[in-house]
């Protein structure tokens, strides 16, 4: 095969590379400097994604990884779950207290340990099959295990933990994975991951109330929006709102002026909340939205509310 000579000048080369001048480069160099720096300010405003540190009795990890794995996808966090036996647990909790969330089994020591108002009690999150010994939380029955789940209360940002407490008392959440591996559920709210609790309430309970809510708030990982309005005026919004039964905006709570009976207009919407405490009450009565999304979020406010009024 001949290949054809190739002689300067007369036949052009394939490829010509570009010619460029001084200030062609200064602007190529000032194009990617900027395009650089663009790309790094984009990264460095990616928001943090939560971690949270658990520390779990081994008893609970088949239907726990499982939670834990679909969790960090539907929140966007990163869960990191230790496991050990009751014994062993009990040890590392008066080593150290790196965990964010503690889910263990009751037991008299469980009390004795963590009375020092270091770890806050979430509730029950699920009953076991196993029988341990009576403790403080469970004096009733040995027939099966609570499982609590406990917060850290020195933690400064703890929705997170809320969050992951919540979803796995949630009755078509966590709740499911336990059940299928022969755990006794519990009843909770439904879960969401930013939980908004909505109070109406008299102008003049104003002063007791407000403090506490959010407080409450606080602790529970919510998002609290808190109205109070003269007693002709709260009643007025309530009766439009029932009128044009846009579910979207009741208040999940109403304070009214106190009350043996739930208002007539009020009956088909909301429910009267009836406390079992004999200390004296304020001179309210509260009332709870029937098709409330945080029902339980708010009898366990109602019934802090007292406590500390």
């Amino acid at each position: 095969m001949r290949h054809q000579k190739f002689e300067a000048g007369r036949n052009p080369p394939f490829f010509r590379p570009p010619k460029y001048t001084g200030i062609t480069l200064s602007l190529l160099s000032i194009f990617v400097l900027v395009s650089m720096l663009a790309v790094w300010e984009k990264m460095a405003h990616v928001p943090s994604v939560p971690t949270l540190q658990i520390l779990a009795w081994d008893r609970c990890e088949l239907p726990l990884e499982k939670v834990r794995k679909i969790y960090q996808t539907e929140a966007r966090c990163i869960v990191t779950v230790q496991y050990e036996a009751q014994q062993k647990i009990m040890e590392r909790i008066k080593q150290t207290d790196e965990w964010d969330i503690l889910i263990i089994p009751d037991s008299q020591e469980l009390a004795e340990t963590l009375h020092n108002g270091q770890w806050s009690n979430r509730g029950v999150i699920a009953y076991s099959k196993s029988s341990l010994p009576p403790s403080i939380f469970n004096q009733e029955s040995n027939r099966s295990t609570p499982l609590f789940g406990f917060l850290k209360t020195s933690h400064k940002e703890s929705a997170p933990a809320h969050s992951f407490l919540r979803y796995l008392q949630a009755p078509t959440k966590g709740q499911v994975e336990f059940a299928l591996e022969g755990w006794t559920g519990v009843s909770e709210d439904h879960w969401d991951q930013s939980p908004k609790l909505k109070i109406y309430s008299t102008q003049e309970s104003k002063s007791w109330i407000d403090s506490i809510a959010q407080d409450f708030a606080k602790r529970e990982g919510l998002e609290l929006t808190i109205s109070f309005m003269e007693k002709e005026s709260l009643e007025a919004s309530v009766q439009l709102l029932i009128q044009a039964n846009n579910k979207n905006y009741f208040p999940d709570l109403v304070g009214l002026p106190l009350a043996l009976i739930t208002p007539k207009w009020m009956s088909t919407h909301y429910n009267k909340f009836e406390s079992n405490l004999k200390e004296p009450k304020p001179n309210i009565s509260f009332y709870i939205y029937k098709q409330s999304p945080l029902i339980r979020t708010c009898n366990r406010f109602l019934d802090h509310l007292t406590k500390n009024k």
